[in-house]
């Protein structure tokens, strides 16, 4: 089942190295008898130990034990396989939530990751293992819960916030909230005498408010029409807000706080898909590097493109979405009422035919209800995948990307312009590690006139490739990213990128890559006259700037 010869069991008589087929029907049989709720009654929990651990069957049986009578599961059945074939020792434990002799739920405790925190705490100590981190640790001997996210520090965003940041084609409003909103939250409490009407003040520019979850705690809030975005208050880095300012106080009055439109995050995520705004929290502020006009000519023609991909596609594409989903709705309750009538006649016959071979009716029941729950769960995962598919391919950004590849391919520029900025988006976290220079694109899709060097233009991927006089492809731009092909290019390759780069992004840069071409392509840029945005730079960039003083004859001789 799990790849691993040291197997062993909870509350199931069975020898597992001879009978394991035995051991899952009876899991699967007992986990039939509550099928009628939409809940999988097989959970999969994983114990992992630190590289260099090595458990023995005994310390692992006990450590399973441990775990599952913490999770309140100590009456549950389960089978467990420990793998030493990784860098770390880990067992996988299949555990059956629908008790063997009740045929009811066992219900897991609320916070349950947070209970089997404590509980490998707890099997660290007794069995003399390094302690991991997580929602408990140990401190001197002792386990106490850890402090999340001490003043200063800003969590990530959520999983979910991760796939709706691929989704919209833009940063998410926990990612968002956790920078300029927390940088001017951070500065209030620094303030003497700092109390919750000033944090709520200097949140309202944002369209940003603190106010408690609704079931614990503080979170953050905005507003995009109708919707409500959330996250925790932890997102802000400032520690807990009620052991600094008091217990929490609503903001009084509220209408007096009128947001600025301008800094919302609902005109961030609008700018944002539509190319106006360039976000890079991590480098430094572009303000107007390509001066006013260029940039309010293209914020314009952005408006433009996304009013035109409105009119054309929005009313078609509401209907053939609407039209679609009413012909997949009704064939996959088509293919469920087809399920249940052939379910009921073969069950019939099923149990005359067990009855003749002399098998008790109640388990030749629950045999039959086993073979039934596994096909409807296999109805019900392709029935999900095909609602996967319709979101992906009915969805508002799919449409908006497939419109801007049709209209570049016609030879829109602006449109191009758009379809390079979103691949741009997608692959930026894979591309950090690459040589690359990045930047706010201002020209028009064209070839350029590196003299040294030919153009490639591939109109369908929307990119051009630079290569030398032997065909070899020196670097490609991208549009938003110049990328470096070689892992250490020549000083040639390197100031032809930086000398386009500069073209296309009105005269600054930000570089990404090896440390070697960081340094070689940072004090090229400097020679060039462009600027540098990269933070982490700025130490470089200003020795590169400072002026060589020529050495005499005579103090070279004394050197």
């Amino acid at each position: 089942m799990f790849g691993a010869p040291e197997m062993g069991a909870q509350n199931l008589d069975v020898d597992l190295e001879s009978d394991l087929d035995t051991a899952i029907e009876l899991l699967d049989m007992y986990a039939a008898m509550a099928r009628r709720s939409k809940q999988d009654p097989v959970n999969h929990l994983v114990l992992s130990w630190q590289a260099g651990e090595h458990p023995t069957r005994e310390q692992v049986e006990q450590a399973v034990t441990h775990v599952l009578k913490a999770v309140g599961m100590a009456e549950a059945e389960a089978i467990w396989a420990i793998h030493r074939d990784t860098d770390c020792d880990h067992v996988h434990i299949a555990l059956n939530r629908i008790h063997p002799r009740r045929g009811t739920w066992l219900k897991m405790p609320q916070g349950s990751y947070a209970v089997m925190h404590k509980a490998c705490r707890e099997i660290e100590l007794e069995q003399g293992w390094l302690h991991s981190r997580g929602t408990f640790v140990v401190k001197d001997g002792q386990i106490a819960k850890r402090e999340p996210y001490p003043p200063g520090t800003v969590p990530g965003p959520s999983d979910r916030a991760r796939r709706a940041e691929k989704n919209i084609g833009a940063p998410t409003f926990q990612a968002w909230v956790a920078h300029e909103p927390a940088a001017t939250a951070r500065a209030v409490l620094q303030r003497p005498g700092a109390d919750w009407q000033d944090l709520h003040r200097a949140l309202a520019p944002y369209g940003v408010r603190i106010q408690p979850g609704a079931q614990r705690g503080l979170v953050v809030v905005t507003e995009i029409g109708a919707r409500t975005l959330a996250g925790k208050a932890s997102l802000l880095g400032l520690g807990n807000l009620q052991k600094v300012l008091g217990l929490y106080y609503p903001p009084v009055p509220w209408q007096a706080l009128q947001a600025d439109p301008a800094k919302t995050y609902a005109r961030f995520l609008d700018g944002v898909q539509r190319g106006d705004i360039v976000w890079e929290p991590g480098e430094m502020p572009a303000a107007d590097a390509n001066g006013k006009e260029p940039v309010v000519a293209r914020s314009a023609a952005r408006r433009a493109l996304h009013a035109r991909f409105l009119a054309q596609h929005g009313p078609v594409a509401k209907a053939d979405k609407a039209q679609a989903l009413a012909t997949l709705r009704e064939r996959q309750a088509g293919e469920r009422l087809e399920q249940r009538q052939a379910s009921r006649s073969e069950c019939a016959a099923f149990l005359v035919e067990a009855r003749s071979q002399g098998m008790p009716l109640t388990m030749a029941r629950s045999i039959w209800a086993a073979g039934a729950a596994r096909e409807r769960d296999a109805l019900r995962a392709r029935h999900a995948a095909q609602k996967q598919q319709f979101r992906a391919r009915y969805g508002h950004a799919a449409a908006w990307r497939e419109w801007l590849a049709q209209q570049a391919m016609l030879g829109d520029e602006e449109a191009g312009r758009a379809l390079r900025g979103l691949r741009y988006r997608e692959t930026r976290a894979g591309t950090r590690e690459r040589n690359g220079i990045e930047g706010d694109e201002s020209l028009p899709f064209k070839a350029g006139s590196l003299a040294a060097l030919r153009a490639d233009v591939d109109v369908r991927r929307q990119i051009i490739a630079y290569r030398d006089a032997s065909g070899r492809a020196c670097f490609t731009d991208h549009g938003p990213r110049i990328e470096v092909h070689d892992e250490a290019p020549g000083a040639a390759t390197v100031e032809a990128a930086i000398v386009l780069a500069a073209e296309k992004y009105g005269g600054q840069i930000s570089i990404q890559g090896s440390s070697a071409f960081r340094e070689l392509a940072t004090r090229t840029a400097v020679r060039l006259g462009v600027r540098v945005r990269n933070p982490d730079l700025q130490d470089l960039v200003r020795e590169a700037r400072r002026p060589r003083r020529l050495l005499t004859r005579d103090e070279g001789l004394e050197r």
